[in-house]
């Protein structure tokens, strides 16, 4: 009897096995199945558009053979990925040498535009850098190589990382943290998404490398229209109307994506074994208040009201020099609501007036941090920043506090107007400064032997101007182009936009009776010869020529550095420019239309082949 119940449990247990089984198939079936046709689909979709050329290329290098020699070449397509095509942002033009050539070291600078050298990449620091480290060992040639680009952010400086990290190199520079939250992916963006999690963000971003994803994202974008996408850069403007509260949620998941975003770039390096230069990130203080202010959402409309009182009580007696009544009254607004950015800016400046730089220098500083329109670096970036050097430091990551250091040669410790043209971006003292500052900290990590042959001094500051040609027309040109900047909006919106515009106009107006001297064109032509092939020298000597009524002398330049980086929009657009003021249209019009080619949004070249229609017969 227990025999047969045994038997009969037996059965029934195999029974349900078998239709456990059975289920078991059904179901893997019903989603191998359809995913192995999905995959299949996919395979075929993404094989199709890569054979018939649709899509873009999504690395941010390209192999490139010449005269035999393999090359890493810049691809300008790669921030398609992260922008509307309309607004896409240069790369700097560029190719490496593959393998790295002997004695060559070789430094990869990360960053935004405050690295890429806005507003002229030219006489970036990372070129002046590179200068003064080649100078000072002539035996060894260093190649510091900028992959930085304006408006980006962290979430797309980490593709570009990992990337570079399959890249020999020596050392890596970062230098970033302006645009985390104008950014891609940053709350206050105009170009997606605003601050979704990180896992969306990176797997939106992994869809996007495919040419699939890609012709998915052009049919989205196609069937939804443009509707409220800006057409095209107006620089800072595009943002101004995405304000935040320093106490907005949604800044707390940006520093949160910038940590971990800084923290897989670190781990990049250290699994190529590459030691980093991890920069803090300076801006002007002193010399630019707030763009914008908010209240606090929590501010009673009776509270609001004893506010306006004390502050505009604080106006009058700061106008009329009354710093120490003025700065009464700002701290009684202040009680009230501490976060008002330009309140703080006041009490900063009152601070300032009255002697007391340590107190101005920290008013500032929370000024800049509560910015509703935030485009500076902040002190919780900065904090994240050092934390994340301390933790990797057995790693090889070294700390350079460029805060602290340009604070120390800062008239009274407080960064102003002698460094910056506005918020963030340096002049030219301020770049030549910054380099030698990371000059420094390269020394710093150099081999033994390396640093055994150095001259024993550092060239002067004025070397990298003359090797790069910063004649004193180009130095007339970018203050006179950031006075023009700072006379559009957000920054018209600045409590002391008058004082910044004339400080620009001041400094153009005494370099303007120099613009047109011989010496600007020996030193271009002396730079020349000593780097025939730099794209920088030729382009921008190109429209020194140009711009004082040169046009055919200019052409062999323009050409030059056209030619050399044929995939490159900003030359071929200028040189199709130049074209068209010799009245060469059916060469201007092929400049124009490989632009096109090149980014079929580029609203330049439309612009100009719409002028080419209007003349033709």
């Amino acid at each position: 009897m227990r025999k047969d119940h045994q038997l009969e449990s037996r059965d029934g247990n195999e029974s349900r096995m078998g239709s456990a089984r059975l289920w078991s198939l059904r179901i893997a079936a019903a989603v191998l199945v359809p995913g192995l046709i999905l995959g299949l689909a996919f395979f075929v979709l993404e094989f199709g558009l890569r054979l018939t050329g649709t899509g873009n290329p999504t690395s941010f290098y390209q192999p490139q053979m010449i005269n035999g020699q393999v090359y890493l070449q810049a691809n300008d397509r790669f921030t398609f990925r992260f922008f509307p095509r309309a607004l896409a942002r240069d790369i700097i033009p560029h190719r490496l040498e593959v393998p790295k050539a002997p004695d060559t070291y070789r430094i990869f600078l990360f960053g935004e535009s405050a690295a890429n050298g806005d507003p002229d990449p030219a006489y970036g620091f990372g070129r002046q850098l590179e200068v003064f480290l080649n100078e000072r060992f002539p035996d060894t040639r260093f190649e510091v190589v900028c992959t930085a680009i304006t408006a980006i952010n962290s979430h797309v400086v980490l593709p570009i990382a990992r990337e570079v990290a399959a890249i020999e190199a020596d050392l890596w520079i970062i230098y970033m943290g302006n645009n985390e939250v104008i950014g891609p992916y940053g709350a206050g963006t105009v170009f997606g998404q605003q601050a979704p999690p990180l896992p969306l963000i990176r797997a939106s971003l992994a869809a996007k490398r495919t040419h699939t994803g890609q012709a998915i994202e052009a049919l989205a974008g196609s069937i939804a229209g443009r509707a409220g996408a800006p057409e095209n850069w107006e620089g800072l403007n595009l943002f101004a109307e995405h304000l935040l509260h320093p106490s907005d949620p949604s800044r707390s998941r940006v520093y949160r994506h910038f940590e971990r975003n800084l923290g897989d770039i670190l781990a990049a390096a250290g699994r190529a074994q590459v030691p980093v230069l991890l920069g803090t990130v300076a801006s002007n203080l002193r010399d630019c208040a707030p763009f914008a202010s908010l209240h606090s959402p929590d501010l009673s409309a009776s509270e609001k009201a004893r506010w306006e009182d004390a502050f505009a009580v604080g106006q009058t007696l700061e106008a009329a020099g009354s710093h120490a009544e003025a700065l009464a009254h700002y701290s009684e607004a202040a009680a009230l609501d501490g976060q008002h950015a330009e309140l703080l800016f006041r009490i900063g400046r009152c601070h300032d007036q009255l002697g007391d730089t340590v107190a101005a220098a920290s008013a500032y500083s929370a000024a800049r941090d509560a910015d509703a329109l935030a485009v500076r670096a902040d002190s919780t970036i900065n904090r994240i920043i050092r934390e994340a050097a301390e933790r990797s430091a057995n790693a090889g990551v070294h700390l350079v506090d460029t805060v602290e250091q340009l604070a120390r040669v800062s008239t009274d410790g407080i960064p102003g107007h002698e460094y910056f043209f506005e918020h963030v971006h340096f002049n030219p003292i301020g770049n030549a400064v910054i380099a030698q500052i990371y000059a420094e900290a390269v020394m710093d990590v150099l081999p033994a032997s390396l640093r055994a042959t150095a001259n024993p001094e550092w060239t002067s500051p004025a070397s990298p101007q003359r090797h790069l040609a910063l004649t004193l027309w180009d130095q007339h040109r970018l203050w006179l182009e950031m006075a023009a900047r700072q006379s559009r909006p957000p920054f018209t919106n600045r409590l002391n936009n008058a004082d910044a515009i004339a400080w620009c106009q001041m400094r153009s107006d005494r370099l303007a009776e120099h613009k047109d001297h011989p010496l600007n064109r020996f030193i271009y032509e002396q730079a020349l010869e000593a780097r025939p092939d730099d794209y920088f020298l030729n382009a921008r000597f190109g429209a020194f020529l140009q711009m004082n009524g040169l046009v055919e002398e200019a052409l062999p330049h323009l050409r030059r550095a056209a030619d050399a980086f044929p995939d490159f929009i900003g030359g071929q657009q200028d040189l199709g420019v130049a074209l068209l003021i010799l009245g060469r249209h059916a060469e201007a019009r092929e400049r124009f239309e490989r632009v096109l080619e090149i980014n079929p949004d580029y609203p330049r070249a439309h612009t100009a082949l719409a002028l080419l229609r209007e003349q033709e017969p």
